[in-house]
Parts: C-alpha cells; structure tokens; sequence
C-alpha cells in the first residue's frame, strides 16, 4: 500500500487481528465507516494491484521463472489473500507509530520489561513477544540470583537480564523497522527489492521456519 503495509496477524483458523498502516487522515476516515464498508474496503485494499509497475513486473517473472527452475525453490502453490468476512463492532482503534528503545534496561535497583523498555511497529504482532521474552530474562536472571544467595536488585545479575533482552530484542526491532520502510515507498529500486526478497524467503522454508522460531 502507499500509505504504508497491512498485516494480518492469524489467531486461528478462523479469527485475525490487523494492524494496517496509513496516514492520519486516512486512519480518521477508516475508523468513521460502517463495520461493513470498512470491510469491503479492506478486502479491496488486499487486491489492490494500483501499485504494481509495469517495468518491476518483467524482471521479477523472471526471476521467479528462474527459481521455478531449481528443483528445491520451484513454487507449485499460488498464493490466495484472505477474504474477511466480518468483524466485532467497535473493534477499531487508531494510534499513532513509535519506535522506542530504551539505552539500558536497568537502573538502580530497576529492570524495564515490555513495553516500558521498547515498542515496536505492530505490523508483525511481535512487541507481546519481545514483553514476554523480556519476563523470562527477568525471571531467569532474578532464580540465579536467590539460588546463590545474591542481591535480587544487584546490578551483577541485572546487567545479565539486560544483555540477554537486547541481544533478542535490538535485531527484531531494527528489522520491523526497515521492514515497514520498505512497505511504505513506492521507490521502484525499493519495491524491486522487497519483491525479490519475499519471493525468495516464501520459497526458503528452513529460513522462514527458523525466523519465525526466532521472532517468537
């Protein structure tokens, strides 16, 4: 999209969460809409092909003619968008976008987790993750502490829990964030790019699967 991605986050076969992305104007309108023109909308939006270029499109079938030809990247499936059907009413919200990371997790005595310490573009649906990632630093690090006898507020053991959250949560954050710069331009090298590299990472299972065993 223009304005920036749409993710679409599954919570079961059945029921999704969404975070679409878009300029504050365009997020007033959305909200402003009956539920079911709001849907009607989205399912138009998913479609939408207005942005696809012609000069880009030539190049990248044959990319993808050439990953057809290597036996363990061809791609027999074509991939379907989702139709939304419906959605709960007054279930919009809208919200401005922030990244923010804190220098260090810990202070005197003090140990930031979640979103106190950083918050992320929800587009991937990631930031609960990294909060929750965060609590099992925090509980590992404070069990070694009483497990020798320590200090729990002691910066000993709480520099351990700090190294360990932005050792995960650093390169998640970065890549979310270049990742929604990415999906926000129409830049024709950009768009080139970002083609490419989906393409070939929905081909590469053993990368996906090890991203998402990553991330999550």
């Amino acid at each position: 999209m223009p304005t920036g991605p749409i993710g679409i986050l599954p919570l079961n076969e059945k029921l999704s969460s969404l975070a679409w992305t878009t300029s504050t104007s365009e997020a007033k309108r959305l909200l402003e809409l009956p539920n079911e023109e709001f849907v009607k909308e989205l399912n138009g939006a998913l479609v939408d092909y207005s942005g696809h270029n012609k000069i880009i499109d030539g190049p990248l079938n044959c990319f993808s003619n050439i990953l057809n030809s290597i036996p363990f990247l061809a791609s027999s499936e074509n991939f379907v968008f989702p139709t939304i059907l419906s959605m709960p009413n007054n279930d919009r919200a809208a919200f401005p976008l922030s990244l923010i990371h804190a220098h260090d997790y810990i202070g005197n005595r003090l140990a930031l987790i979640g979103d106190a310490a950083h918050r992320i573009h929800p587009m991937a649906g990631l930031g609960v993750n990294l909060g929750w990632s965060d609590v099992v630093n925090l509980t590992n690090t404070l069990e070694i502490a009483v497990k020798e006898g320590g200090d729990l507020g002691s910066l000993i053991y709480l520099k351990n829990f700090d190294a360990k959250s932005q050792r995960k949560n650093v390169p998640i954050m970065t890549a979310i964030d270049l990742l929604n710069s990415l999906f926000s331009t129409n830049f024709l090298p950009s768009v080139f790019v970002r083609s490419v590299g989906v393409n070939l990472l929905d081909r590469l299972w053993p990368a996906k699967d090890l991203m998402v065993q990553y991330a999550s």
